[in-house]
């Protein structure tokens, strides 16, 4: 089993959102540091969000990048 998995997004000039479903883990809990687009990402690139989320294989997060925009994460075991 891996020790992390690294998640990474980019669009073009073009929002988007995407749902990610995390069926990809295995049983017990994890945790996902992510740096998002911020509210204001559209209009300063260097606006955005550290984030910490719990996630388990049930779990569905959203990926929202601004025009421009991305996203990454890095998910780990523990919580």
């Amino acid at each position: 089993m891996p020790r992390a998995w690294w998640i990474g997004a980019l669009t073009n000039w073009t929002p988007r959102d995407l749902t990610v479903k995390a069926d990809f883990l295995g049983a017990g809990g994890f945790t996902m540091k992510s740096c998002e687009d911020g509210p204001n990402a559209a209009n300063e690139g260097t606006d955005h969000v550290v984030k910490e989320t719990q996630l388990t294989k049930d779990s569905k997060f959203t990926i929202r990048m601004a025009q421009g925009g991305g996203f990454a994460a890095v998910v780990r075991k523990g919580r």
